[in-house]
């Protein structure tokens, strides 16, 4: 479910000889877009200038033995291409170090403009799940960072926001969370954000869940806290969310993953 959409025929290497070639950028262009339309060849809608000419000549191609290197300097363009952005994902479940560091090296300037692209958004969920610490901490950093709330409210960011709870050190929870703070019903009354809400629940009281039957208190504790904001902004509104087509949804969340005394807080409140 990870994979862009679409078909494709194979993929051969582009002749060798001074690296990647045609249409190089340094970040990802139309800043701030929301990743909507494209056009019949995948870019996005309007878009008149020539493709890539790499771009082009691997969807021309017929053999699988391309690799991130055989791209160099045009790893943005297929992030942001349908066939190129499953290619990427593709490279990233076999690559080396060396190749998931020349992908970040190439889409770093320009991360949180993929996490809202329909197809580049796949790349950085690939990079958060098969990325080493460093990788993921570069992603918090360079794209989640002080975007956690507009981004859980966009179509295919929030898919992003939502595999960074996932992957993520339970370190950075402090971080991710601090931008929800005061926007826990408006996020919850969001199409996109409410999906958001519901993983916030669900990764994170399972993991307190299975660090209490494991007997560390302490991170069973921490976790707790972590959400507790959630929880009490939502005891607050749960009449109307108990009612609302997205609210019970989460309610649900609560009831199914938290530890006994927030399901308790909340069944309380309903009676």
């Amino acid at each position: 479910r990870n994979r862009a959409g679409g078909g494709g025929g194979g993929m051969s290497p582009p002749s060798r000889g001074g690296g990647g070639r045609g249409g190089s950028r340094g970040g990802v262009k139309n800043n701030g877009r929301n990743g909507g339309g494209r056009n019949a060849d995948g870019r996005i809608a309007g878009a008149t200038g020539p493709l890539n000419p790499l771009l082009e000549e691997f969807r021309s191609s017929k053999s699988t033995a391309w690799t991130i290197f055989d791209i160099k300097g045009s790893v943005v363009d297929f992030c942001q291409d349908q066939n190129g952005s499953r290619f990427i994902q593709q490279r990233l479940e076999v690559a080396g170090s060396a190749e998931k560091e020349a992908i970040m090296e190439e889409v770093r300037p320009g991360l949180t403009d993929l996490c809202a692209d329909v197809f580049g958004n796949y790349v950085v969920q690939k990079l958060l799940e098969l990325g080493d610490d460093e990788m993921r901490e570069d992603i918090l950093q360079n794209a989640l960072k002080g975007e956690m709330l507009k981004l859980s409210m966009q179509m295919y960011g929030c898919r992003v926001v939502q595999k960074s709870f996932e992957t993520l050190d339970i370190k950075h929870l402090p971080v991710l969370l601090e931008e929800f703070k005061d926007d826990v019903v408006n996020i919850i009354h969001d199409a996109n954000g409410n999906h958001v809400c519901q993983k916030i629940i669900e990764c994170i009281s399972s993991k307190a869940v299975a660090a209490k039957a494991a007997g560390d208190a302490e991170t069973a504790i921490f976790l707790r806290d972590q959400i507790q904001f959630v929880i009490d902004d939502i005891l607050e509104s749960i009449a109307s969310l108990s009612c609302h087509p997205f609210g019970c949804r989460v309610l649900q969340r609560i009831l199914e993953r938290c530890l006994e005394p927030q399901k308790t807080d909340v069944l309380d409140a309903l009676q």
